[in-house]
């Protein structure tokens, strides 16, 4: 068992604790505000998930990959809301993240999976119950298997970029609250 966890304690309470972060599990957030952040989350996964696919070659840990799911709750919002994703700026900090994550390999991703598939899991349950539309992205399959997955793959030494992942999401959470 590593300290994964306790080593990002900090980080990951600054991430709950941000003003948007409290809306969105809150169901506060409008519809089109919630859709924009969908679009940033999108941008990200994409990136990160084009990275860690062909990595990741077990076939149940597939299973984590969310951007399907993502464009799935995306197309039920424009569906719903005449949204259109030519209207959606995509944030400094997405862009910012698309870029780190380029300059990655997948291995040295493997902390960013744990941050960002993990609060989907656990703070997803939540946002799910109040957010609008259909909200695929936080549905997953094995749950159990795919965290002692996942987990089998944490050390110690990811502690730094499972953080940096932290501040990625808490720089576009601060910048979508303004």
């Amino acid at each position: 068992m590593n300290n994964l966890r306790q080593l990002t304690l900090e980080a990951h309470t600054r991430a709950e604790r941000q003003s948007f972060a409290g809306k969105l599990v809150k169901g506060q957030l409008e519809p089109k505000r919630y859709y924009e952040y969908l679009m940033n989350q999108l941008a990200c996964y994409q990136a990160l998930e084009k990275k860690l696919e062909t990595w990741l070659t077990d076939h149940d840990l597939l299973k984590i990959l969310r951007t399907k799911k993502i464009v799935e709750d995306i197309s039920w919002l424009e569906a719903e809301y005449s949204f259109d994703r030519n209207a959606v700026r995509l944030q400094p900090s997405t862009k910012a993240y698309i870029e780190y994550v380029d300059t990655k390999s997948a291995v040295d991703l493997i902390p960013h999976l744990y941050v960002r598939h993990f609060g989907d899991m656990f703070g997803g349950a939540m946002i799910s119950k109040v957010s609008p539309g259909l909200c695929k992205y936080y549905e997953f399959e094995n749950k159990k298997e795919l965290i002692d997955r996942v987990r089998s793959l944490l050390t110690d030494d990811m502690a730094a970029e499972a953080n940096a992942c932290f501040d990625s999401a808490i720089n576009l959470f601060e910048e979508l609250d303004r």
